[in-house]
């Protein structure tokens, strides 16, 4: 009989515990979305601030404004040791990929799929978000030889985004060639930094 009653009585504390723990996920996760909410409106303030904008834009802040804020941090996050760098502007991400990391040959590189597939995951947090793809190459070769090549490669980047859940209809594609140095062609350096591709997602 004493056995029985403990055995009933550790089932119904173990019960009890699982329940507990299965009440206490949540709230954790409520608690961090309110604590990464409270973070980005922050982060605007200091935006508005430093850029003298009319107080009728913080007013006028959405959800969603704060929703950018906290992706723009977590990618910044995973961005960090790479050659991709990331700026908003309001509603807007302007993303850089170096071309020589994020290519291998005609390929993509197995190191950039990680930071791909993190942009796809933002790029998908809402369906009306547009992504233009803008390939960029050095001004060695020829300009149409160039121009192909830089189209290729915004072209790699969308199907690759396309393959992870991203709306295909919603992507645009360019490629510039060497139209749009960023830095000296005549260095090697200078080369180096012009080969790259351009996102920009808008929300």
């Amino acid at each position: 009989m004493k056995k029985v009653l403990f055995c009933t009585f550790a089932i119904l504390y173990f019960s009890s515990c699982y329940s507990v723990e299965k009440s206490i996920n949540p709230l954790k996760t409520k608690i961090q979305v309110l604590e990464e909410k409270y973070e980005a409106n922050i982060i605007l303030l200091e935006e508005i601030k430093k850029n003298n904008v009319e107080m009728k834009y913080l007013i006028k802040t959405t959800e969603k404004d704060l929703d950018i804020v906290v992706e723009e941090k977590k990618l910044k996050k995973v961005l960090q040791g790479t050659n991709t760098t990331i700026r908003r502007d309001r509603n807007k991400f302007y993303l850089v990929l170096q071309g020589d990391t994020t290519f291998r040959g005609g390929s993509l590189n197995k190191n950039i799929l990680k930071t791909l597939d993190s942009i796809a995951k933002s790029i998908k947090l809402y369906p009306e978000t547009k992504v233009k793809i803008i390939g960029h190459t050095d001004n060695i070769g020829s300009e149409s030889h160039n121009k192909k090549l830089s189209e290729n490669r915004a072209n790699i980047i969308k199907n690759y985004l396309v393959k992870s859940g991203v709306v295909k209809k919603s992507v645009e594609t360019v490629g510039m060639g060497s139209l749009e140095p960023i830095d000296d062609n005549e260095l090697k350096d200078g080369r180096t930094i012009n080969r790259r591709v351009e996102i920009i997602i808008k929300y």
